[in-house]
């Protein structure tokens, strides 16, 4: 229930009709919100003690496999509107804008599974935030740098916060 809100919000937000201060309020909490409920959602324990191919074939089939069948109709459209080495180079290693979501949650989940089965809980959640930290402080000092979407750190807190919450909601439950 609360990502379908959020869905209505990306639509509402996306609307070339509303106002700059609506479209700013609604960013200010849809992306968090999706994030956070994303990690909310993924059982840390099933998610250590899957195969990589296991886990992979799961998210092929939820999401990556869409995202790989729009990211090549958007792709094919950008290439027929500049059909230059450079610009199809420049698509692959930063899709096109809409398209960072699925990818950068999907690495989420690929980090989440590996340092959740290599360390302990605290350490995970530790590295998760200093992630984030040194994500903040290498893009402050690569401003101009083009870094790809895909691989942005900026939402892990709210994807860490939503592991954290399911974690300790479980643990209350119980």
């Amino acid at each position: 229930m609360v990502k379908g809100i959020g869905i209505f919000f990306v639509v509402l937000g996306h609307m070339q009709d509303i106002s700059t201060g609506t479209r700013i309020w609604i960013s200010s909490f849809h992306m968090p919100l999706f994030m956070f409920m994303s990690g909310y959602m993924i059982n840390i324990t099933k998610l250590s003690i899957s195969s990589w191919f296991d886990t992979f074939s799961k998210y092929w089939d939820r999401m990556l496999k869409m995202w790989f069948i729009a990211f090549i109709v958007f792709s094919l459209y950008q290439i027929v509107q500049m059909p230059t080495f450079r610009h199809i180079c420049g698509m692959i290693y930063s899709p096109w804008y809409h398209l960072w979501y699925v990818p950068t949650l999907f690495g989420y989940i690929v980090i989440t599974k590996f340092l959740f089965k290599k360390n302990k809980r605290i350490v995970a959640y530790s590295i998760l935030i200093a992630l984030y930290v040194i994500w903040t402080i290498v893009k402050a000092k690569l401003a101009p740098v083009s870094i790809p979407r895909w691989c942005d750190f900026t939402q892990m807190p709210y994807f860490a916060l939503g592991l954290f919450f399911r974690k300790i909601i479980a643990f209350l439950i119980i």
